[in-house]
């Protein structure tokens, strides 16, 4: 099916704060995919790119995918019909090789890359060649991670709605705040489309909920939850994942990193064209 060419309008909203708001700090850019450590873009021993907000931005992209359709030696595609998903070659090698992440953690599902709204998104790094000695076997061809933005100090709202061929409808919101030591970031996305046939129409939807906890850059706590729905003609999946991630202070012991994610999975395909689906 030929690519969907969208028209799409973006409204921000930036609610006032009654304080005013902290000095900007220019933070120099930094890579943690490739060692899962701290590194200037220039001291990565793995080559690796990065695509951040204003790039997206520039490129008018709407979801990770977008944004990713643009870095040399990188390929994403996208298909709605009923047996195809996301697909993000790295280097010429098969998608199945490209291991993706959001925030550190594993992603699964059929669309992990078009649901994920540009609003949420700080930056995308992406590792090209092979990291299975970090990661496994599954990223040989490369990793590309989604970062997500953490919780503005003023309330900001943004929305997007974009149009296009194949009756192609996207809607998403995003809103985010931060009050004292608290803050928190809600995303939704809805992707509708009828397509060219009677099997390849597709209905998603996506949630993301993000809450941290802390003050300055000790003792911060990060929890994320999401939920990812797709519904087509002959397939179903519904997709819940939760992480946690913080700094636990022990006296006497250096500061330790407690990391925990899982996802839950449903799926249900009717095998050619069955009327019970088989469930996994």
């Amino acid at each position: 099916m030929s690519r969907v060419v969208s028209m799409w309008f973006i409204i921000t909203l930036f609610l006032v704060h009654p304080l005013a708001p902290a000095d900007e700090v220019k933070m120099e850019e930094i890579i943690i995919t490739a060692t899962k450590t701290s590194h200037p873009p220039e001291d990565t021993p793995i080559p690796a790119a990065v695509v951040d907000g204003k790039e997206m931005k520039r490129r008018n992209a709407l979801n990770a995918g977008e944004a990713l359709g643009y870095l040399t030696g990188i390929r994403f595609d996208t298909n709605f019909a009923p047996m195809t998903r996301d697909a993000l070659r790295i280097q010429g090698l098969p998608s199945k090789y490209t291991l993706i992440l959001l925030d550190g953690g594993r992603i699964t599902g059929r669309y992990p890359l078009t649901l994920i709204p540009a609003d949420v998104i700080e930056r995308i790094e992406v590792v090209k060649g092979p990291s299975s000695v970090l990661y496994g076997s599954d990223a040989v061809g490369g990793v590309c991670n989604i970062i997500t933005k953490s919780p503005s100090h003023r309330p900001s709202l943004n929305g997007i709605f974009s149009y296009g061929s194949y009756g192609s409808k996207i809607f998403s919101l995003t809103h985010s705040y931060s009050f004292g030591r608290v803050g928190y970031l809600i995303s939704t996305a809805v992707h509708r489309l009828k397509g060219e046939g009677e099997i390849n129409w597709c209905n998603a939807e996506n949630l993301l909920v993000k809450l941290k906890w802390g003050k300055g850059e000790q003792g911060i706590w990060t929890l994320r939850g999401g939920f990812q729905g797709v519904k087509l003609a002959l397939k179903k999946e519904r997709k819940f994942d939760l992480g946690l991630e913080g700094d636990l202070d022990l006296p006497g012991l250096p500061k330790l990193t407690l990391k925990y994610h899982s996802i839950f999975y449903r799926d249900e395909v009717r095998v050619g064209g069955a009327p019970k689906p088989t469930l996994t």
